[in-house]
């Protein structure tokens, strides 16, 4: 934590010899003034805001315990150390009823004493500050949520001719949503140290507060013109992102344009706020206010229904090179001045019909498997298609092998009841026809036998349990049907040359080396 400091003493050599005493400490000190008498230093102390001030009690003009008490007066929560030659009591007394947090004698201060001190009453001033800001953050969501300074009135800069305001608005990157599931990543941004770490001669932080969960705020202003001011605000939201969210990579930051008056910053907010529901569909970090569209529902909904609607008749006629382009027409004009939740809407359905078909033609029911959400519209698009893809491709194989009706029951049996302990006797009276029937037709139709199809299909699930990130390998062989974790683990060795554990933590490491 950086502490700033002034000194007001009416002897030169003594404000040196303080600096240099202050410079052999291990704290991060900065001295932003210094003042040979009181009258000076008040109004100095007023603008600068300090977080120390160290005084001597003896000087012309006004002395220490006049100018203690006057910026005392003007703010009430300065730390003032007092600095005197003389072991006089009396004025120690009179310091401490004032208000005065500390009293030093100058001809025994040393490093160690003064750090000791100013170590214990820092700690004390960031906790009252990080108090203040907490105050502050509710007194902010309160001006944008209900539009009137209230509380606000004082804090809130006098608006002058050259002053301008420019809100940053930080938040998760809408995510499209195909199932409701608990998928939103908490951030953690230090607001108040973001506020007061972040220093700029041009673009100054009024305030940077979280507004609701994982929604943040910065107040910036400027008092002054600035030649590029959108590329100004660029630069800076770069340097947030990076220094204070730069785990968060689904995190995007909105910049308003300048406004001229304090009160114009809630209908700023809820403006920016609503041009983040349409930015799901691309992979930029930070956008300027001036170059977002006014994005809204527009009559292409009809357009939209007739593509749907031939979509599902290729799909039924098992076109897939049609069936593929009018999936990406369908993508694109969805996801056109649509917001995320009418976007989401559209994907749902466009998933509920491809999931139904697979129930339709009574195919294994793995063949669709889509995450419940997503925050990159590119992997939702490569997800749909490959799912498409699957989907025609055994259609076309179901069709084309042309399984009898009992093997098409013995699977959609085992499709269900995998799960369970279910025998070859099971499938058999399931498909209507004796176990040597069965296995005659299964080894006829499908060249294999029911027991390697049955498991086959149980290592199957196996592993998309590990790939879907079950890490508990009890749980994967109970909820597969297996009777014991030594046969799923000699069963499942057998066919991939390695046991259930090393597959698991071949799945994890490959899941590393993507994210890197």
């Amino acid at each position: 934590m950086k502490l700033t400091v002034y000194i007001v003493d009416d002897e030169p050599m003594a404000i040196q010899y303080l600096e240099t005493i202050l410079q052999g400490t291990s704290l991060d000190i900065q001295v932003i003034g210094t003042a040979q008498n009181g009258v000076k230093a008040i109004p100095e102390i007023a603008k600068l805001h300090p977080d120390f001030v160290f005084v001597d009690i003896s000087m012309p003009v006004m002395d220490g315990l006049q100018m203690s008490e006057e910026v005392l007066r003007q703010n009430p929560s300065q730390k003032i150390f007092m600095l005197t030659a003389y072991r006089d009591f009396a004025y120690a007394q009179r310091g401490i009823s004032l208000g005065i947090t500390h009293y030093f004698l100058k001809n025994e201060l040393s490093e160690e004493q003064l750090e000791e001190v100013m170590r214990k009453n820092a700690a004390d001033l960031e906790k009252e500050r990080r108090e203040h800001h907490k105050i502050l953050e509710t007194n902010i969501r309160d001006f944008f949520r209900e539009d009137t300074l209230g509380s606000m009135r004082e804090w809130a800069y006098q608006d002058k001719p050259f002053q301008r305001y420019v809100l940053f608005y930080i938040a998760q990157r809408p995510q499209i949503v195909l199932r409701h599931s608990e998928n939103k990543r908490e951030a953690y941004v230090d607001c108040y140290a973001m506020e007061n770490g972040f220093q700029d001669d041009e673009l100054l932080l009024r305030a940077f507060v979280e507004l609701f969960s994982n929604e943040y705020c910065g107040i910036f202003f400027t008092q002054k013109e600035i030649p590029n001011v959108e590329w100004k605000c660029r630069e800076t939201a770069e340097y947030i992102m990076n220094k204070y969210l730069k785990n968060m990579e689904d995190y995007i930051c909105l910049i308003s344009s300048p406004v001229m008056k304090f009160d114009m910053l809630p209908d700023t907010y809820y403006s920016l706020r609503k041009k983040m529901k349409y930015l799901y569909a691309d992979q930029e970090k930070i956008y300027t206010e001036g170059k977002l569209s006014n994005s809204g529902l527009s009559d292409e909904n009809v357009e939209i229904n007739k593509t749907f609607s031939i979509w599902k008749e290729r799909i039924a006629e098992e076109d897939e090179k049609e069936s593929k382009l009018l999936l990406d027409r369908l993508m694109n004009e969805m996801s056109r001045n649509r917001d995320v939740w009418e976007f989401s809407d559209g994907m749902h359905e466009l998933c509920h019909f491809l999931s139904a078909q697979v129930r339709k033609n009574k195919l294994n029911p793995d063949l669709f498997k889509m995450s419940d959400y997503y925050t990159d519209i590119k992997m939702l698009r490569a997800d749909l298609s490959r799912n498409q893809d699957n989907l025609l491709a055994e259609m076309h194989k179901r069709r084309e092998k042309q399984y009898s009706r009992h093997v098409i029951l013995a699977q959609e049996y085992i499709y269900q009841n995998f799960m369970k302990d279910i025998s070859v006797a099971d499938i058999a009276k399931a498909a209507g026809i004796s176990e040597g029937h069965l296995r005659r037709c299964f080894k006829k139709e499908m060249d294999d036998n029911v027991v390697n199809y049955l498991t086959d299909f149980r290592l199957d699930r196996a592993k998309k349990c590990m790939e879907e990130g079950m890490k508990s390998i009890d749980e994967i062989w109970k909820q597969i049907g297996f009777t014991s974790a030594q046969y799923f683990s000699y069963v499942f060795k057998k066919k991939e040359g390695m046991s259930p554990r090393e597959y698991l933590r071949k799945v994890n490491h490959e899941k590393v080396d993507k994210q890197d």
